[in-house]
């Protein structure tokens, strides 16, 4: 059932746009990978889709008092609406490190910006963590204001983000924008939005190669 969303995203959209779309239409994309996509799929000429990115407000650090935690902070700044933001293996990379390394794991704090029973999906994740033993070392934060989120990216050592699917990846600007590492499930979104960026890594769809990355990293 976490599926049928990622479904419509990826099927249904795509017949809509078929349907709606006409080969002298003016089309408007948010990245350069999505411009050729709509290009292949629906015969339309590049010279008719246009890039505008979103523009990113500048983060601000003023008046932050932050924290010197003990632990490595890793954040992961997505609402787990639907599955394929990938909540699912961050949780399955605490549980790889925590029988690989113990050490590091005992280190380690995890900020989710969910709240553990707020959907059905969250429940399964916080199902899930309790099942590997490794709901503690994770923060359930809910809903953050910007300073909030500010916050949140300027007191973690890594930005992770998992997600499968994504047009523009918001979180991957703001995180590089502030010099953050940031560790990026290898996908055509991620090398546009951070094309330039030089604190980032490209990982496979694999728990055990995160957490091995992670180990490396630290």
């Amino acid at each position: 059932p976490f599926e049928l969303k990622a479904r419509f995203y990826r099927l249904a959209i795509w017949k809509w746009m078929k349907k709606t779309i006409r080969i002298d239409s003016a089309v408007v994309v948010q990245t350069d990978w999505m411009r050729e996509s709509v290009s292949n799929k629906l015969r339309i000429p590049k010279e008719q889709i246009h890039v505008i990115r979103p523009k990113i407000e500048p983060l601000t650090t003023a008046q932050m008092d932050c924290v010197n935690h003990k632990n490595f902070r890793l954040f992961y700044p997505a609402v787990p609406s639907v599955s394929y933001k990938n909540h699912e293996l961050l949780i399955r990379m605490l549980a790889s490190i925590k029988t690989n390394n113990h050490e590091l794991y005992s280190k380690l704090r995890l900020v989710f910006t969910c709240k553990p029973h707020d959907k059905k999906l969250t429940k399964y994740y916080c199902r899930l963590s309790k099942k590997l033993a490794i709901d503690e070392k994770i923060d359930w934060k809910g809903y953050l204001s910007k300073n909030e989120m500010v916050r949140e990216y300027l007191e973690s050592d890594i930005v992770l983000f998992p997600s499968k699917l994504e047009t523009f990846g918001l979180p991957l600007a703001e995180a590089a924008s502030l010099g953050k590492p940031v560790f990026v499930l290898d996908k055509p979104y991620a090398h546009d939005v951070l094309s330039k960026y030089s604190g980032v890594y490209y990982l496979e769809d694999e728990p055990s190669e995160w957490s091995r990355r992670m180990e490396d990293f630290f």
